[in-house]
């Protein structure tokens, strides 16, 4: 049987329950693209995390609004009511309407929906966001769209486009489409181009769309190029035909198509449970690069003891001040990848050290000894990782496996627009045992009610994610050792919990 330390059960305790995420967009290492010099800063009225109601101000649901016209490809009608905000995700769930309905002569049996933004984008973005496909024949996407309808603007940027289900009737080219990362970008017909002009890229994945989230990302580099990024990892770049220089909404539309019919009857569209039925949005970010800033200072005040850190004594970093003065302010400086590096007031940099003894602000120059991961709990309260995986105490020694209030400072400035998620009400829903060993048994109150369960480890990494259909399940939790996350999402609710796998 795995062992855990009686320490780490005492730093669980006081554990704030919520999933950490860094204030910078998601790449792997070695895989941020931006310039020397430059610095990721989100665009607030394009990204959403989708915790609280569904914001007006950001995002339409009416598909006829704001100069929109388009209700939906037949037989697949756009409807606000199949849009909800809730527990973290903002959901779209189809399904088959109870009578056809014929508009302006086309027939219509299923209901998706479009949600738009609000403000326009443009080229020199970074665009993501972490999706779970629905598991149906209808589509889960995630896309730009101009509104322009001259000659020479309407262009279409499709950062991903996929199904739930293919079937016998899908169209032999697309019967990978379920499982799939497809970008495409289109000069759609205008009354000057009659013949769309379209440039695609593609990745077959080993796991279908709906298995688990995955994060769909796109640098709009420039007018003529796109880069696409998969859970953080470069996969292709796309050169349109034509320059994409105009403004672009994000567009993310749940529709049918002809080449992947819905089966009569109307197959997982009308059978599936409700979670297969619903594509998930856990949140949209979109970022612009500005001029790397400088002279931004600020102070850490660990949690545990609330004194601020300081390099009074460069040699030998302590946390003992109660007033934060010139040797107590830092700056913080991003250097890709979701690290930074922090410059003391003297001009030099702050080392762990490698655990070996207390951080010290000494360094010249940014070594692996001068990277830290700054982990967001919230209310702009850090822990700082150091290059051994290991964190800091208020003792200034980088050597801690885990995070309490003595791991975590709260940080006055410096990085912008960190985010949480928050847990919700856990009425009817049972997760045990905690600590667990092999098996995590969860439970619901309503049998007749589906969840979708995904196991989420310490640094915000998806591990594992399935369905159940009501009642229990277990989870063979042999293969994991350590501090995760089970977030559960039903229709009603959903609780984010930590839980311990010895």
């Amino acid at each position: 049987m795995k062992k855990i330390n009686l320490r780490l059960l005492q730093v669980i305790v006081i554990l704030i329950c919520s999933i950490q995420l860094y204030a910078q967009p998601t790449f792997n290492s070695g895989q941020d693209p931006k310039p020397s010099g430059k610095q990721w800063v989100k665009v607030s009225n394009l990204s959403d995390e989708f915790n609280n109601a569904f914001n007006t101000s950001k995002w339409q649901k009416e598909p006829l609004k704001n100069g929109w016209t388009w209700i939906g490809r037949a037989p697949g009608l756009f409807d606000a009511s199949a849009v909800s905000v809730s527990g973290g995700n903002m959901r779209v769930t189809v399904s088959k309407l109870p009578q056809k309905k014929i508009i302006n002569g086309k027939t219509f049996l299923y209901e998706g929906a479009i949600v738009r933004s609000i403000s326009p984008g443009k080229n020199g973005m970074y665009y993501e966001c972490r999706m779970k496909a629905n598991a149906t024949e209808m589509s889960s996407t995630f896309w730009l769209m101009s509104q322009n309808k001259n000659c020479n603007t309407k262009h279409e940027l499709d950062i991903q486009e996929c199904v739930g289900v293919t079937n016998s009737l899908t169209d032999s080219w697309a019967k990978n489409w379920d499982h799939v990362y497809h970008s495409n970008m289109i000069h759609r017909t205008t009354s000057c181009v009659p013949t769309p002009n379209q440039k695609q890229g593609s990745t077959s994945l080993k796991e279908k769309n709906h298995s688990r989230y995955f994060v769909y990302g796109c640098w709009f580099e420039s007018a003529n190029k796109a880069h696409f990024y998969l859970d953080g990892v470069y996969q292709y770049s796309i050169t349109p035909s034509t320059p994409f220089n105009v403004n672009m909404w994000i567009q993310m539309a749940i529709e049918t198509y002809d080449w992947n019919p819905v089966p009569s009857g109307g197959g997982k569209v009308a059978s599936g449970t409700w979670t297969e039925r619903t594509t998930f949005y856990d949140w949209v970010r979109v970022w612009k690069l500005e001029d790397a800033s400088s002279g931004n200072l600020t102070s850490f005040q660990n949690q545990g003891s609330f004194k601020y850190m300081s390099s009074s004594n460069i040699n030998k970093l302590a946390c003992n001040k109660s007033i934060a003065g010139s040797t107590e302010k830092f700056e913080i400086i991003d250097i890709g990848s979701g690290l930074v590096a922090l410059k003391g007031s003297n001009g030099k940099y702050v080392s762990s050290e490698n655990g070996t003894k207390e951080l010290t602000c000494t360094g010249t120059s940014i070594g692996a000894w001068e990277k830290f991961t700054m982990v967001d709990y919230g209310n702009n309260v850090y822990a700082l990782k150091g290059n051994n995986n290991l964190y800091v105490r208020n003792n200034m020694l980088c050597t801690s496996n885990g995070v309490s209030n003595w791991q975590q400072f709260k940080v006055t400035s410096g990085l912008k627009n960190a985010t949480s998620i928050n847990t919700t009400n856990e009425s009817g829903i049972k997760v045990y045992p905690n600590p667990a060993n092999d098996i995590l048994n969860i439970k619901l109150n309503n049998t007749e009610e589906s969840a979708l369960v995904s196991i989420i480890d310490i640094n915000g990494k998806s591990i594992n994610t399935s369905i159940f259909n009501g009642g229990q399940t277990s989870i063979n939790t042999s293969d994991l050792s350590g501090i995760y996350i089970i977030k559960i999402e039903t229709k009603s609710k959903t609780l984010v919990k930590r839980v311990i796998i010895q």
